[in-house]
């Protein structure tokens, strides 16, 4: 690859064969092409090498970690090889869209975004009895993704495209590395969106980091959620930019407890609601509902419903 490759897809692998040859064929398929495929092998024991190594495209570029590493250190290896301009996710057992690049770099450039993630629809999802929804659709807004960020990862890690900087995955933050990653852009002004378009088929299966490390991923998310109320957000005032008022929140707080039949989880959701009712209607500050408000307005819930948030929000 020369000077002018505008795109770096970067893949860890680590005994990856069973789904390894569709994660790879989907980005050779993409319809946008001036891009260099950064493969690396951190370490494999099974066919994995053996299946790359039988791609003869001029755009993978092979790297063999002579030891396992591990993928926060992989990844910012991968980081520093790459020559593209802006950086695209890719897992080992995921299956892009073809369309996936040329869309995302396309809105990138137009809009000046720095950071751009797409919807993901889940497959293979029959040993996770939790994964009962197809499709995750992420806020859209950057400040709705910083309102998504106070409880949670705001971007589907393997859909997403950044511009790259000097910034690098922590090892502090182990099996939540990407969590922290996009906070760390955040915190430093980095523009975020998220297409609302699939552009990826995500894989759960039951090697997932979600399901072998689950506790010590949500100990590391715990920490990362205080760092954003803490850093993210200058001022309290900052989170709704001081346009909602109590009265109005706690009309978003009737909305919801009318509506609940339409949210996921909803005994969770109404106990919730209750608890909330009872203890805060009266007492709470705009900035507690607001951050009340913010799981439903920024989370999976019905686009229905948040649409009538939004309304309300705007009224």
């Amino acid at each position: 690859m020369d000077d002018t490759t505008v795109l770096s897809v970067l893949m860890p692998v680590y005994n990856a064969a069973q789904f390894l040859r569709d994660a790879i064929q989907s980005i050779l398929d993409q319809t946008y092409d001036n891009f260099e495929f950064l493969i690396i092998n951190d370490g494999s024991t099974d066919q994995s090498e053996e299946i790359i190594l039988s791609y003869q495209d001029p755009r993978i570029r092979y790297i063999k970690n002579e030891k396992n590493l591990g993928l926060i250190a992989t990844l910012n290896k991968g980081i520093d090889l790459a020559k593209g301009k802006y950086i695209a996710r890719m897992d080992a057992d995921d299956i892009a869209r073809p369309q996936r690049f040329e869309k995302q770099l396309y809105f990138m450039q137009e809009q000046g975004v720095d950071v751009c993630g797409t919807a993901v629809k889940v497959f293979n999802y029959k040993i996770r009895s939790q994964a009962e929804k197809e499709t995750w659709v992420f806020p859209q807004t950057h400040d709705d993704i910083r309102r998504m960020g106070l409880f949670q990862c705001p971007i589907a890690h393997p859909s997403v495209i950044f511009r790259k900087t000097s910034l690098r995955y922590s090892r502090e933050y182990k099996h939540a590395e990407d969590y922290y990653f996009w906070y760390l852009h955040l915190k430093n002004g980095y523009k975020f969106t998220n297409l609302p378009e699939v552009l990826l088929d995500y894989r759960l299966h039951d090697t997932n980091v979600s399901v072998l490390h689950q506790e010590e991923q949500g100990k590391n998310a715990k920490v990362i959620r205080d760092l954003f109320y803490t850093n993210v957000y200058e001022t309290q005032e900052q989170l709704f930019s001081g346009k909602l008022t109590k009265e109005k929140l706690c009309k978003y707080l009737r909305v919801i407890r009318e509506t609940h039949g339409k949210l996921q989880d909803k005994d969770i959701t109404l106990t919730w609601l209750d608890d909330w009712n009872n203890r805060f209607i009266e007492s709470a500050s705009p900035f507690l509902f607001g951050f009340i408000l913010t799981f439903f307005l920024s989370g999976r819930s019905d686009y229905s419903l948040r649409d009538k948030f939004y309304l309300l929000r705007n009224s």
